[in-house]
């Protein structure tokens, strides 16, 4: 189980080294030295490089919350840093997101855009954010929101997968959540799984499997609604409730995640990762549910997920959890007003004043108590731009690296070195300092640095990170 107790770690410094030999590139034995040093042939071989990625260094990482882009409202409008959170999405697309505090950003494609044009409306945004996580669709599975038929998603997956695929092979891509995991929309997903197989001749890519975990009903007066398409089969929707109680029952909550996970698992997708991208509590206090018991929903919800584990159902890569990754329904929408019958619950800031709710202040002492303060930077990758040079010719050093940490690093400078720093090397000059360095290893960095060695001989180079 994931404790609360947050620590800190020092900052690392590592270092490359290499070797040019009478201009010549050659692999340079390891020295004892409080720097990491690696070996260097064109190609890096030592372990001192970072070698594998850890998406999740620290539990907050996985928790996010979804900002409502009504009005023209977005997450600079509110002290969403003092949250802490790991990510968020606002049901959008930018070309350089906000990030306050570090935070991560989803991008999130709507059906209604024109596919048509895409090298207008996208192709800048996947350049300029390689890495990212894509979320194909919102609720396509309901009027109102993306509302498509599972022929007509089917395609719309497939178009965006291609597109964005082709301009980032490094882009992660997610299926868009449906409402909920309820017998008629897991229907909804085996009937686009089947029509993208007929429309395209294979099965459909699916890389990460995201859903929303609300409870409501679907046969009813409110609530979710009959998934388009499927009119034909109301029986199995989910009928008016007797109570509201329902709407924040945890146990069900907890069901509907295991019965996605066996539905996955069932077919073939078990070793897939799961995002809840949307959930929360919709009913207002004059539904029953008043700050306590929202916030005794949210919290439990929390330690559901950052722990429940299963060894049949769960993904093995991340410790058999069930799910790896959720988001909270609201940063701030409107909270609902008796007079007008507009608004919902779980608002974690005041839409119109910006003003932090008690449900934000619960929300941001959960994750301060959570989070893994680290920062961990690491070189992935060093490049020269030559194997032989010239006394004064140009030589491109090129390091690529990472931070593994819990927490975004700060003014990163990449230094190359002369000699070993701490044993009178002499600093021949630094790549331009990052302001920040978010987390993850799905968007690595380079820093580089034109040196022109004078004479011939062995030179030793290291490159060293600080934060």
């Amino acid at each position: 189980r994931i404790s609360r107790n947050s620590h800190a770690q020092a900052r690392k410094k590592q270092a490359v080294h290499s070797n040019i030999a009478n201009g010549t590139f050659r692999p340079a034995r390891r020295l004892a030295s409080s720097l990491l040093a690696i070996f260097l042939a064109l190609v890096v071989t030592s372990s001192a490089l970072a070698q594998s990625c850890q998406p999740y260094t620290s539990p907050h990482q996985r928790i996010g919350f979804n900002v409502a882009p009504d009005n023209g409202y977005d997450i600079a409008d509110y002290d969403a840093a003092r949250l802490g959170a790991g990510w968020y999405h606002n049901y959008g697309v930018r070309l350089s997101p906000y990030r306050p505090g570090g935070i991560l950003y989803h991008q999130m494609v709507r059906a209604s855009i024109d596919r048509s044009n895409l090298d207008q409306v996208l192709a800048s945004k996947i350049r300029n954010n390689p890495g990212s996580l894509w979320i194909l669709g919102n609720e396509p599975d309901r009027y109102g929101q993306d509302g498509q038929t599972p022929a007509q998603y089917a395609a719309f997956y497939h178009d965006l997968y291609t597109y964005i695929r082709t301009i980032d092979p490094t882009s992660r891509i997610a299926v868009a959540g449906i409402v909920q995991p309820t017998p008629i929309r897991l229907r909804y997903l085996d009937m686009v799984l089947s029509s993208y197989a007929q429309q395209f001749g294979g099965p459909m890519p699916v890389e990460i499997w995201d859903i929303h975990n609300f409870i409501l009903p679907e046969e009813c007066g409110w609530g979710a609604s009959i998934p388009p398409g499927l009119e034909g089969y109301r029986n199995e929707a989910v009928p008016c409730p007797p109570t509201l109680d329902d709407h924040g029952d945890l146990n069900i909550f907890k069901a509907q995640i295991r019965t996605f996970r066996q539905w996955m698992k069932d077919r073939g997708y078990r070793n897939t990762p799961l995002i809840v991208s949307e959930y929360g509590i919709l009913l207002s206090k004059y539904h029953g549910y008043d700050h306590p018991r929202v916030r005794d929903y949210m919290t439990g919800t929390f330690d559901f997920m950052l722990n429940a584990t299963d060894a049949q159902l769960g993904y093995s890569a991340d410790g058999n959890r069930l799910v790896q990754e959720f988001a909270w329904f609201s940063l701030n929408y409107c909270e609902f007003d008796i007079n007008t019958y507009f608004g919902l619950n779980g608002n974690l800031f005041d839409h119109d004043s910006a003003a932090i709710m008690p449900l934000g202040v619960d929300f941001a002492n959960y994750i301060n108590a959570i989070t893994l303060r680290t920062i961990d930077l690491a070189f992935t990758n060093l490049e020269l731009s030559a194997t032989t040079v010239d006394p004064n010719t140009p030589v491109t050093l090129r390091a690529t690296y990472v931070n593994q940490g819990g927490i975004a690093a700060n003014n990163v400078e990449v230094q190359f070195w002369l000699g070993a720093p701490d044993s009178g090397g002499t600093l021949l000059g630094s790549a331009p300092l990052v302001a920040q360095v978010l987390t993850g290893c799905h968007s690595p960095l380079d820093a580089t640095y034109q040196w022109s060695p004078t004479l011939g001989g062995n030179y030793t180079i290291y490159a060293v990170l600080t934060a």
